[in-house]
């Protein structure tokens, strides 16, 4: 029987589970438990991404992830769909935080390199400009408008600034973990 795997497939993938998945997620999530879920769907029942997401439903994730299903949540593009709103934590009558768990989910894919292409290109802009969002011409023009200076009094305003924020993001790793999105000045 060598080669076989153990454990439960998941039906839909046909992946097995990882068996050590649970222990690593609590190292990831902290202080909750996500093996406390019984899957009473109070999370789902007003979570805002369910609105706009049909397809997402946070005890679903949970209940995925207590099962040891990493490689499907980490590959998965639903557990970047939550809002982070924290309905689900005020509601869940076992104190799992759905939320939590999804956020840990997140550093886990990340730390992976599965990364949504759109948020790479947003972490792409922190490393080029300092800022998430770039000032471009229009914003820059609605300052003027408002009576303010042009560029904010950020990185764009001051340049050297975006130096010591590079040194910090590559200290971090923060290119690496974002796949190289930094462009050619690293």
């Amino acid at each position: 029987m060598e080669g076989k795997q153990v454990g439960l497939r998941d039906l839909f993938s046909m992946q097995f589970t990882s068996p050590g998945f649970s222990r690593e997620l609590l190292k990831v999530v902290g202080d909750q438990q996500p093996d406390a879920c019984f899957q009473c769907m109070k999370c789902s029942s007003g979570c805002d991404a369910l609105k706009f997401q049909g397809d997402f439903r946070p005890h679903q994730l949970v209940g995925l992830a207590r099962l040891g299903l990493r490689d499907r949540l980490l590959n998965a593009k639903l557990i970047w769909s939550c809002t982070t709103c924290s309905y689900c934590r005020e509601v869940c009558p076992q104190d799992v935080s759905p939320v939590d768990v999804i956020k840990a989910l997140r550093r886990m894919a990340v730390k992976e390199g599965q990364l949504l292409e759109d948020h790479r290109k947003i972490a792409g802009y922190l490393f080029k400009t300092g800022h998430l969002v770039p000032v471009n011409e229009e914003v820059m023009e609605l300052r003027k408008k408002l009576g303010l200076s042009s560029v904010p009094p950020t990185t764009h305003a001051h340049p050297q600034s975006l130096e010591e924020v590079k040194k910090l993001l590559r200290a971090t790793k923060f290119v690496e973990i974002i796949g190289g999105g930094g462009g050619s000045d690293r």
